[in-house]
Order: structure tokens, then sequence, then C-alpha cells
């Protein structure tokens, strides 16, 4: 009986061999498993810097924003006579509509197949000559992607006109224009809001095999909303950019009667 009991327990070598490449599989998943958690902090860490970073820029447009709000208050503030005529223009519609490609392809003539998403909001000039007055337009391309974008009372203060822009290619970025509309407008917050001048484009023309926003459904929208004015753009070919803008300075000059 004894010796029965001591065999039982005995190991033999394919079990020795079996314990080993069990050890050596644990190892192994070990081993795996302490890469990861390494990868794992650096992963962390690099998106920690990439955030640092994106505040750091953010900080550093919104003090931009303060600075060009304090030149604009103080050119309205001088006597017509005295001044060209100062507009500022806000871009507002979900990310990779082109509103960014819009605004370089009027102001610089310029236009790259190269996206890069907008983070905060960018900033451009650009002067003309409307019936012998002098306009420069004030143009601010916000951040389509709401984690970047910076939509405040600060940034929205003294804005004469909002364009909204969709893609056409793109139906869910026309469905969204009224959320960026209310937004707006609940930030904006003053007693003009049933009446403040909005304009439509809807952009990427030259994709019409494409297509997904329907005419009907952009009549719709502009009528439903006092009849807004709506061009139709390719960034990419520079169709309708400058006439849109020229026709949005010649909408705010309407509004202040100059």
């Amino acid at each position: 009986m004894t010796i029965i009991e001591e065999n039982k327990y005995k190991i033999t070598p394919d079990q020795n061999i079996q314990n080993k490449i069990g050890l050596t599989i644990i190892n192994e998943i070990s081993l795996t498993i302490k890469e990861q958690e390494k990868n794992k902090n650096e992963i962390i860490e690099e998106l920690k810097n990439n955030i640092k970073k994106l505040k750091e820029e953010i900080k550093n447009k919104d003090n931009k924003i303060n600075e060009l709000l304090q030149n604009n208050n103080s050119n309205l503030n001088a006597p017509v006579n005295q001044k060209n005529f100062i507009f500022k223009i806000v871009l507002l519609g979900n990310e990779a509509v082109g509103k960014t490609y819009l605004l370089t392809q009027y102001v610089k003539k310029q236009f790259s197949m190269l996206y890069e998403p907008t983070i905060g909001f960018d900033f451009y000039k650009k002067e003309l000559n409307l019936d012998g007055k002098i306009v420069q337009l004030q143009l601010w391309d916000n951040a389509g992607d709401e984690r970047f974008n910076i939509i405040s009372s600060s940034f929205l203060k003294n804005t004469d006109c909002c364009v909204l822009v969709c893609d056409l290619t793109n139906e869910k970025s026309f469905e969204k224009l009224e959320k960026w509309r209310t937004k707006f407008l609940n930030i904006l917050d003053n007693k003009e809001n049933d009446n403040f001048p909005f304009v439509l484009i809807g952009n990427k023309c030259e994709q019409s095999d494409e297509r997904k926003v329907q005419d009907s459904q952009i009549k719709q929208y502009c009528e439903l909303h006092n009849n807004i004015p709506y061009f139709e753009t390719s960034a990419k070919n520079d169709v309708n950019v400058e006439k849109a803008f020229e026709e949005i300075a010649r909408l705010i000059m309407r509004k202040y009667n100059y």
C-alpha cells in the first residue's frame, strides 16, 4: 500500500517537461504584460504632453482674441469719416467642411490637399473696395471639432455676420448647421438675435457626383430662417469664393445703412 502511494505522486519525465513548458509560458506572459504596461505608460505620458501643448496653444490664441478685440473696439469707436469700415465675420460648421480652405483661397489664393484640423481658431484679414469704400474683413475660422473649438462670448463679441458652412457631399454636416446656429445665438444672447445676419455656404460643389445635400433641403432651410443668402462654392477650384465674401460684406453694409 505504501509503495502504491509513493508511485502515485512520482513525477514522470513527461510531466517534468510539461512543468517546464508551463513555467516558460507563464514567464513569457508576464514579460508581455510588463511590456504592455510600459507601452501604456508611454502612451499616457505622450497624451499628457499633447494635452499640455494644446492648452498652451489655446491660451495663446485666447490672448490673441483679446488683443484683436481691443484693437477692433478702438476702431469701432472712431468717427466713420476717419476710418475704413471693419467687419468681423465668424465661420462655423463641422470639421472638414472646408472653412479654412475657403479662407486661404479667398485671402491668399492658395489651396492645399493636406488636411490639418484647426485648433481653437485661425484669423485672416482681407481688404476690398466696395463702391469706393475701403472695407477690411476680419475673418475668424473656428475649429469644427468640438474638442478644439473655443466659441465664447469674448470670441463672438462684435460679430457682424455669421457664415454657416456645410459640405455638399456630407449630409451630416448639413444636418448639424442648426446646432451651430443655435449655439451661436445662445452665446451671443442679445435682443437682435431674430434679425442677426446669417449666410449659408455649401462647399465642394465640384464633387457633383458625390453630392448628398439636395437643392430642396437648402431652399427649405434658408426659407425657414428668414431667407438667408446661400452660395455654392468650391474652395478647391475657386468657384464663387470671392463673390460669396463680397456679397457678405455688402450684406453687412446694408445692415448698418452704410
